[in-house]
C-alpha cells in the first residue's frame, strides 16, 4: 500500500499488477504482460513499485504516479536461471528494505541488488 493509500495486487494467472483505489474500492490492470507477476514491493518513499516474474528473468520497475497509475516499466534487475531453464528464473516473492536494497528468492537461491528509492532507479 502506497502512502496515498493504493494497493498494488500481483495476479499471476492474468499475468497482471491489480490497482485498487482506496476511495471507490475499484480493481483495475495497472499493468499486464509479465509472464508471471509475483513478488511486490515499493521503494522506501513510495516512488517506485517492484515486480518479480516468476515465469521470466526480471524484476521490474515501475514509477507510480500521484494517481496510483503506473508508468516507466524498466527490467531492473535480471534474476539468473539455470542452464536446463534459461528463461525461467522463478522470482517467487521480493523483499525491498529501508534502504531499498531488494532481494527476490528464486528456486536456485536469492538474488539480491541496491537499488535507489527515487524514480531515477
Amino acid at each position: 500500500m502506497t502512502s496515498t493509500g493504493h494497493v498494488y495486487v500481483t495476479d499471476t494467472g492474468s499475468k497482471q499488477v491489480t490497482l485498487v483505489d482506496p476511495r471507490t474500492g475499484e480493481a483495475k490492470a495497472a499493468d499486464t504482460g509479465i509472464n508471471a507477476p509475483n513478488g511486490i514491493g515499493l521503494s522506501p518513499d513510495h516512488s517506485i513499485l517492484y515486480v518479480s516474474d516468476y515465469g521470466g528473468t526480471n524484476v521490474w520497475a515501475f514509477k507510480v504516479n500521484g494517481d496510483g497509475t503506473l508508468t516507466d516499466k524498466k527490467p531492473l534487475m535480471t534474476m539468473k536461471a539455470p542452464a536446463d531453464k534459461p528463461a525461467v528464473a522463478g522470482g517467487d516473492g521480493l523483499t525491498v528494505d529501508l534502504t531499498a536494497g531488494c532481494t527476490s528468492p528464486r528456486r536456485w537461491g536469492f538474488r539480491s541488488s541496491k537499488l535507489r528509492g527515487n524514480s531515477s532507479a
